[in-house]
């Protein structure tokens, strides 16, 4: 499968496992499910739109977990978010929801990634497609990570 995801991981010779779905999976359950993982080793990735300050801000956290709106305004300095629909979060990231990955999104995208998921050695993240995921050591995801880590799980 090729996607932008994939193409950045080669591109960086970052080594992946592509864990090709059986079925397009929009939830975390239905992803680890399809890869044979735990919802734990999975990065689900929540796409939020402020009202002020950078133009979207996507929240990482473990699959298992739930994002904090407090830790995540307060990790962000941003006071309010605005709901948008599906497809204004797709055409913000360039990803679809349920399939949007914590790399290869627009450089004017501020990501911020739970400091839990460091505990991690391999992780699962979405290939941005929802027909895959992909699975990589954490560490050579870190190579091309740009992001802030903050504590922003309940």
């Amino acid at each position: 499968m090729d996607t932008r995801v994939t193409r950045l991981l080669e591109e960086n010779k970052i080594p992946f496992r592509l864990l090709v779905h059986s079925k397009s999976a929009l939830t975390v359950k239905d992803a680890a499910e399809a890869r044979g993982v735990s919802a734990a080793a999975m990065i689900k990735c929540l796409v939020f739109f402020p009202r002020k300050g950078p133009r979207v801000i996507v929240g990482c956290v473990p699959g298992s977990s739930r994002l904090s709106m407090s830790k995540l305004k307060f990790a962000s300095g941003v006071k309010e978010f605005r709901s948008s629909a599906a497809e204004a979060v797709a055409q913000a990231v360039g990803f679809p929801v349920g399939a949007i990955p914590p790399i290869a999104l627009p450089d004017d995208v501020l990501i911020i990634v739970h400091t839990g998921i460091l505990r991690n050695t391999v992780i699962n993240i979405s290939a941005g497609d929802p027909g895959a995921g992909l699975e990589l050591l954490l560490h050579d995801l870190r190579k091309i990570l740009r992001c802030k880590f903050a504590d922003i799980v309940e």
